[in-house]
């Protein structure tokens, strides 16, 4: 791994490249091709996997704007470090996890985690790219470090799929284990990040930064509809990917194959990530949002009425699982654009913390359908999907943008 030396290299540049090894360590997941398979295997079943999705939101809805002043006052990097000491925890107590209550405390401390990274990271980057006026940039950089998302799910998934052909204990355990190496990785890499001036210049009490953030969001009715936009048809395709493992399975597909299959979704998002600039060529960003979300919406559709179909299961856990990384980067450009630097972690905290809300009231809907089978949660999923994406959002002109003569 080649950091390059902060002298040599624009702040920006650092820093993306710092945080694209860090997320690509962070991702590192052999577990994730068979965890709803280990839930199971620990004794878990359906409800008590909705419980665990409503675990995680209930924790960034709590700690979620606490932990963005707290990266405001003390900056990304303090906030990265210690959110990565509690991913690392979260992950040790599933060695122990018999119970559904220790299953619980995991989720939980995984959301704390999460809120430490949560608006800090968009904001390292993007006030990192404000310094050099670069910041119509973000999409394509924000695209770039998403990619590493997907990079280790190509050979981790594919890797866990196999490892853990036969659902054995000793199987899972490794699986474990292997994701405790590489968050340490991630730990390390962490230290490299270096702070924007503008962190320092606005270090104010935290309760300033939360007055600041509700006042941008109170006074930006379209930074309102963007989020709404992209969260309420972002929120089921969790859902959905907490039924996939079974979905693709009783569909016909081995579980050899499950980690082969998440691995050419993640070939296929990486793609799509570190090119945005495809999709910004050909569509305006309101346009990419809406139509990727009716994609998956459709998609969903379909699942739900083809159950036993194969090829079709594979389609459309493609589509799912690809559309985030092509929506995600151009909502984040989207919404930094709206948000003034002084509290922009704290700002996209609120946002975060208003998403947990509707975690919250989403996944408390759709739980209702866990007795009814996967056709009903796919087609209530699809359907809430589809009145997301039709909020109507507009771009706001940045200087970058307005001096290229760009919307």
């Amino acid at each position: 791994m080649n950091i390059v030396n902060q002298s040599l290299k624009p702040l920006a540049d650092h820093n993306a490249k710092t945080m694209f090894w860090a997320t690509l360590f962070g991702r590192i997941n052999f577990l994730e091709p068979v965890l709803i398979l280990f839930y199971l295997h620990r004794g878990l079943e359906a409800g008590h996997i909705f419980v665990l999705l409503l675990c995680f939101s209930i924790s960034v809805l709590i700690f979620e704007v606490p932990t963005g002043a707290f990266a405001d006052r003390f900056g990304p990097k303090a906030s990265f470090m210690v959110g990565t000491f509690f991913s690392i925890l979260s992950k040790v107590i599933l060695i122990f996890a018999y119970e559904p209550i220790l299953f619980y405390v995991s989720k939980v401390l995984d959301g704390l985690a999460a809120s430490f990274f949560s608006g800090s990271d968009e904001a390292l980057i993007y006030e990192s790219l404000k310094e050099t006026n670069q910041e119509e940039r973000m999409s394509k950089v924000w695209g770039r470090i998403e990619s590493a998302t997907f990079i280790p799910m190509i050979v981790s998934f594919a890797a866990g799929g196999f490892i853990a052909k036969d659902l054995q204990e000793w199987q899972f355990m490794t699986l474990i284990g292997l994701g405790i190496v590489f968050s340490l990785a991630r730990f390390v890499v962490l230290t490299r990040v270096i702070t924007p001036k503008s962190f320092e210049e606005y270090r104010d009490n935290p309760f300033k930064h939360v007055a600041n953030g509700v006042r941008v969001i109170r006074h930006q009715p379209q930074l309102v509809l963007l989020f709404l936009n992209f969260t309420v048809a972002l929120i089921p395709t969790f859902v959905f990917q907490n039924f996939d493992q079974p979905y693709l399975t009783e569909a016909g597909l081995s579980v050899e194959w499950l980690g082969l299959v998440y691995a050419g979704a993640a070939v296929l998002s990486l793609t799509w990530s570190r090119n945005i600039h495809w999709f910004e060529k050909w569509m305006s960003r309101p346009m990419i949002l809406m139509s990727t979300g009716l994609m998956t919406a459709v998609a969903l559709f379909v699942a739900g009425a083809f159950l036993d179909n194969l090829m079709l299961a594979v389609v459309v856990f493609a589509i799912v699982r690809t559309g985030n990384a092509i929506r995600y980067p151009v909502y984040s450009q989207m919404t930094n654009d709206y948000i003034p630097s002084q509290s922009r972690a704290t700002t996209i905290s609120l946002l975060s913390m208003m998403d947990s809300m509707l975690d919250v009231v989403i996944f408390s809907t759709l739980s209702f359908t866990a007795g009814f089978g996967l056709t009903i949660i796919f087609v209530a999923s699809g359907i809430i999907i589809m009145i997301g994406s039709l909020i109507p959002v507009k771009e706001k002109l940045v200087q970058g943008a307005a001096a290229e003569g760009k919307v």
